[in-house]
């Protein structure tokens, strides 16, 4: 059975170019966008989006496409679907905002009972509403050292990582010099270590395996031997599988061996789980955890 079309447009007639793109709106659009905001981000196409219908794009030129892109990985549920609509329209009439950190509303608590009940972590879990990806990162940091009572001052991240803009997940970040061109001195006592990449291996390892244990020989031997006692490391921070380095898919017995190198040690990990997910019913959900 084909999945439910929600949406005013034929999908069998997208894509649909009716102006030869970037068209002349969108051109007005993007010298307007580079006389007033800060140019501080690269786009990489002048798509200006006009609005969206499920998996596909308008632009301001009338051009559908089939958005391949859907906010880099957000929009797991489409664009405009009627029940997320209905959700914010829902939540919208009562309020938007009210302050979580100064006052309760029951819209959160529920949405945290939510995710607990779901979420693949045994013992007893915990929710830290965030609004952003590097935000979240921040909160991890913060959490960390702060469960040691500043006793653990290192935080461990690996190359290829891209953990966010602000200033503890850029100095977390290793992926490209451009997102830390020009704004040292770096967080301190950031420590980034080698990334097993199956493919492209620091250890020129031909077999993704071999390539996962010397990553875990390179943190015992020459980080926890050399550079810092693990008894100072407060946590280790990683994505399961890197986004901005590559899509990387580590070896399993990596993570399943760093897993059991932090608890060894007392070093809280905290995996950063990607990019953020709209749920159907008009939760955003930034998936993460931080475990003991």
């Amino acid at each position: 059975m084909p999945p439910k079309w929600h949406w005013p447009i034929d999908p069998d007639k997208v894509p649909l170019v009716r102006v030869e793109p970037p068209g002349p709106k969108a051109l007005e659009i993007v010298k307007r966008d580079e006389a007033v905001l800060m140019q501080s981000f690269a786009r990489w196409y002048p798509l200006v989006v006009a609005r969206g219908y499920g998996p596909v794009v308008e632009d301001v030129d009338g051009n559908l496409y089939i958005d391949y892109n859907a906010g880099i990985a957000v929009a797991a549920t489409g664009h405009a679907h009627p029940k997320v609509v209905e959700a914010i329209k829902r939540q919208a009439e009562l309020f938007l905002h009210y302050s979580l950190t100064d006052f309760y509303y029951e819209v959160a608590v529920k949405l945290a009972e939510r995710l607990v009940s779901i979420a693949p972590i045994s013992g007893q879990k915990r929710v830290f509403f965030t609004n952003s990806g590097t935000e979240s990162v921040e909160g991890v940091v913060k959490i960390a050292r702060g469960y040691f009572k500043g006793q653990r001052p290192y935080i461990i991240s690996f190359y290829g990582a891209f953990h966010g803009r602000t200033y503890a997940s850029m100095s977390l970040s290793a992926s490209k010099p451009i997102h830390r061109r020009y704004f040292s001195p770096m967080m301190p006592n950031v420590i980034h270590a080698p990334y097993p990449h199956p493919v492209h291996c620091p250890f020129k390892a031909e077999d993704p395996e071999e390539c996962g244990r010397y990553a875990l020989e390179f943190l015992e031997e020459w980080i926890f031997g050399r550079l810092v006692s693990p008894e100072e490391v407060a946590a280790v921070i990683i994505e399961p599988v890197q986004g901005e380095g590559g899509y990387v898919v580590p070896p399993k017995s990596f993570i399943q061996g760093l897993r059991k190198m932090t608890q060894d040690y007392g070093i809280l990990l905290g995996r950063r789980r990607g990019p953020d997910r709209l749920r159907a019913d008009g939760a955003l959900v930034r998936s993460g955890a931080l475990r003991r």
